[in-house]
């Protein structure tokens, strides 16, 4: 897999990290937006969820790019997936209005004089790079807001045990909220293009299964049967038998999450500063990056907080 990181493609770097679990990108892609216009004050900008999701690192598997473009006699719009056509390119009082695009690269776009009212922006990627709105990088307001929005959120950075521990409280409490809130007719229900909140508890399961049981304790094969993986894993090589097929029920997707979250709980109870700064290997692979146990309890913590943003807004859309 880390050969993918050597790729003159930004975008098979960034698909090559975000599968990889790192929550980081090379630094050789450093994506930098900037958005200019007079009239901003009078519309709105909707970044990860501040004012207004798209899937997180680990769900991308594909590039697509949907967007409109001219209609064919069906009045359908036009799809463009996995095109470069269209880097470096200028666009002049051209219509976006409506438009989608996921898993796509837009680092480095500029943008002056637009309309931007209503632009909903969603990308974990937000806080290794900057977005520059009007002059002003927004990316640590963002990351504020959020942090005020789910007390604890901040810990997910914590070095020592002590902050892991309580951060790590701090997200199993608001989860706990969020999953006793949620009525069962919404228990499989998603909106377009996103998990539901049983794939989402499932794909929880998954990470704590590969930096915990995987990263941390070296267990040969970590991974439950009822772990989500993320879209595209077969293609990629990854043993997809290790999973049911078929999706299992929500009281045992209940119960092994239950399970997983006390390992973790117990593993925290008793970590030291020593173990924590104990090198592990990757748990998808490739020799590039080797991550501390800290660093591996940390991508836990960040897992289960950008999760628990995505089902929280894709619920109360669903409402």
């Amino acid at each position: 897999m880390f050969e993918l990181l050597d790729s003159g493609d930004m975008r098979v770097q960034q698909r090559a990290v975000k599968i990889l679990g790192q929550w980081r990108l090379p630094e050789a892609v450093e994506p930098v937006t900037e958005v200019a216009h007079h009239g901003l004050h009078n519309g709105r900008i909707a970044a990860i969820g501040v004012l207004h999701r798209t899937q997180p690192a680990s769900r991308r598997a594909t590039h697509l790019v949907d967007r409109p473009g001219d209609c064919g006699d069906d009045g359908a719009m036009t799809t463009y997936s996995g095109t470069k056509e269209f880097e470096g390119a200028t666009f002049v009082q051209a219509s976006f209005k409506g438009a989608t695009l996921r898993f796509s690269d837009v680092s480095g776009v500029m943008m002056r004089s637009v309309d931007v009212d209503g632009l909903d922006i969603d990308s974990h990627d937000l806080f290794f790079g900057s977005l520059v709105v009007n002059g002003v990088d927004v990316v640590p307001l963002v990351d504020a807001e959020l942090n005020r929005r789910f007390p604890g959120r901040e810990l997910q950075k914590a070095q020592t045990p002590e902050g892991l521990r309580e951060g790590w409280a701090a997200v199993q409490s608001a989860w706990q909220t969020t999953v006793a809130d949620t009525p069962p007719d919404l228990v499989d229900a998603h909106v377009e293009d996103e998990w539901s909140l049983a794939q989402t508890l499932r794909h929880l399961i998954l990470a704590t299964d590969a930096w915990l049981r995987g990263g941390i304790l070296r267990m040969p094969q970590p991974f439950h049967e009822v772990g989500q993986i993320f879209t595209g894993a077969d293609e990629m090589g990854f043993d997809m038998s290790i999973f049911r097929a078929d999706p299992p029920a929500y009281d045992e997707v209940l119960a092994v999450r239950a399970e997983r979250q006390q390992m973790v709980t117990d593993f925290l109870a008793t970590a030291t500063p020593e173990l924590l700064a104990e090198e592990r290997e990757n748990p998808w692979g490739g020799d590039d990056w080797h991550p501390s146990v800290g660093d591996c309890i940390r991508v836990i913590l960040e897992e289960e907080w950008a999760h628990l943003r995505y089902i929280r807004r894709d619920l109360a859309r669903l409402r």
